[in-house]
């Protein structure tokens, strides 16, 4: 899920991107709980909110991706002037060519926490895997999983930044990019070349859209 919106700024900050480390772990997992804090769907999900239930939910399943995950990348964005995260992103590389996908398991690795509204939540992920898998029927391909930016730091660039690193390295090996986005994100990752190719509806009548954006690798590059 990726949520991200930008601003004009006629001083923005020098940022640097790294890799995250476990120490950063809850510092991102503060800004996810507040960067979708407005959005209607991840409200419905989270109902109370960006508790520190949630804070300490993400917390752990962002630890537990950033120690088991051979194939998830977590990108900071950090400002020069302050040294405070401002973005993160959560890339998944494809495997090796020639190299099977693993099979992930239906249950989450981090068990729902009980203020989470756990049956949307399945409804959600059960939509994820099915449009994943259906609008890539397993071609090689970059997935952008996560891009958030603390509310308070909206428009410094981080978030174009985090995308750049990705598209960068898919593009250098002639793949394609898969993205889950809110409504809210379309105009920036359409600016970057990605094209809807479905939407996932959950909730009573479908109220709740994410909208799925794969974006071709630049004419002249080959996987």
């Amino acid at each position: 899920m990726s949520s991200t919106s930008t601003a004009p700024s006629s001083a923005r900050p020098q940022l640097t991107l790294s890799l995250a480390t476990p120490a950063n772990i809850p510092r991102i997992a503060h800004i996810h709980a507040h960067a979708f804090s407005s959005d209607p769907q991840f409200n419905a999900l989270f109902p109370l909110g960006p508790t520190p239930v949630q804070i300490a939910w993400h917390t752990e399943r962002h630890g537990e991706a950033l120690a088991s995950d051979r194939r998830a990348r977590i990108v900071k964005a950090v400002r020069d002037d302050t040294g405070e995260i401002v973005a993160y992103g959560k890339w998944i590389v494809p495997p090796p060519e020639g190299e099977e996908e693993e099979k992930k398991a239906d249950a989450p690795a981090v068990p729902w926490p009980e203020e989470a509204n756990i049956p949307l939540w399945e409804e959600f992920k059960k939509g994820l895997k099915e449009s994943q898998e259906r609008i890539m029927k397993g071609r090689r391909h970059y997935f952008l999983q996560i891009l958030a930016t603390d509310p308070a730091h909206q428009g410094t660039g981080a978030g174009s930044r985090i995308l750049r690193w990705g598209l960068d390295q898919a593009d250098a090996e002639g793949l394609p990019t898969y993205i889950e986005a809110t409504p809210m994100g379309l105009p920036i990752y359409k600016r970057f070349g990605w094209e809807e190719a479905g939407e996932i509806r959950i909730g009573e009548g479908g109220r709740f859209r994410t909208v799925v954006l794969v974006r071709e690798p630049p004419k002249g590059t080959t996987a």
